[in-house]
């Protein structure tokens, strides 16, 4: 196969597994009780914190330190996540002043910090893709892509799920929820194209947009949900669901990336 059929398996891969994760909402009942609510909105600030941290953050500051000798790249990385958050924290006050309700804010906020977190996600993807065109032997770089799609495409499924319930939860209509999840999905292969067009361009620049992006997943994941998710008094449920979110991201993620490089390795090596 060619370098042009790679990038779309890959990329059809992330975008179908997004789409199918949003159409869930169809089959949930929109009515949800406090209880209910709580156990969503903390596991799917579990899942944006774990994706934040190991994802986004842990990425950007291994690409950092690979670009930036003497440990300096950490410190950019963690200052750009503070740089996220610092912008997601001048867009809660944007909000409040245009005068929406709560809900609507809560909303907004959730979609703006998804469509952000693809971004770089997207381009990360498409840097990988771009690289099958420059290489003389494509099979290391094949490895290295279907395995990122896949961990992407899981990690993308669980999260508009989560997310798409949660909007549902914010009284957003079913069939918006899943056009605004499958928006982020477009999103992402969009940044990806752009990232294989651009590979040499823009490699440097993806690590910080990568930390800003978790500085923006972990104000949401925290200011906004995991605090909403305390507010109906099931504190123990809360948090065990939190933690639960933040493995599924810790734990899941690395086994996904070990398995399918040894499945390539075994199918394509």
């Amino acid at each position: 196969m060619n370098a042009t059929l790679y990038s779309l398996i890959a990329l059809g891969i992330v975008l179908i597994c997004t789409i199918l994760g949003s159409l869930v909402v169809f089959f949930s009942n929109k009515e949800f009780n406090q209880k209910a609510k709580s156990i969503l909105l903390s596991l799917a600030s579990g899942i944006m914190v774990g994706a934040a941290l190991f994802c986004l953050l842990r990425e950007s500051i291994i690409e950092s330190n690979e670009l930036i000798e003497s440990g300096l790249g950490s410190l950019i990385s963690i200052g750009c996540t503070l740089v996220g958050f610092l912008i997601m924290l001048g867009f809660d006050k944007l909000i409040d002043k245009l005068g929406e309700n709560k809900v609507k804010q809560k909303s907004s906020k959730l979609i703006f910090a998804i469509l952000l977190h693809n971004i770089p996600e997207g381009l990360s993807l498409g840097i990988v893709c771009g690289e099958l065109y420059v290489v003389n032997d494509m099979n290391p770089i094949v490895h290295t892509v279907i395995s990122l799609a896949i961990v992407l495409a899981i990690h993308n499924l669980i999260q508009s799920i989560t997310t798409s319930l949660v909007l549902v939860s914010f009284n957003t209509k079913k069939i918006n929820a899943f056009l605004l999840m499958s928006l982020a999905g477009v999103v992402e292969v969009i940044f990806a194209i752009l990232g294989i067009l651009l590979t040499n361009s823009i490699s440097n620049i993806v690590s910080i947009l990568m930390a800003i992006a978790a500085g923006v997943m972990l104000f949401v994941g925290v200011i906004d949900l995991f605090i909403d998710s305390l507010k109906n008094k099931f504190t123990f449920l809360t948090i065990i669901f939190l933690l639960i979110g933040l493995i599924i991201l810790y734990v899941l993620i690395p086994i996904l990336l070990i398995v399918f490089m040894f499945a390539n390795n075994g199918v394509i090596g």
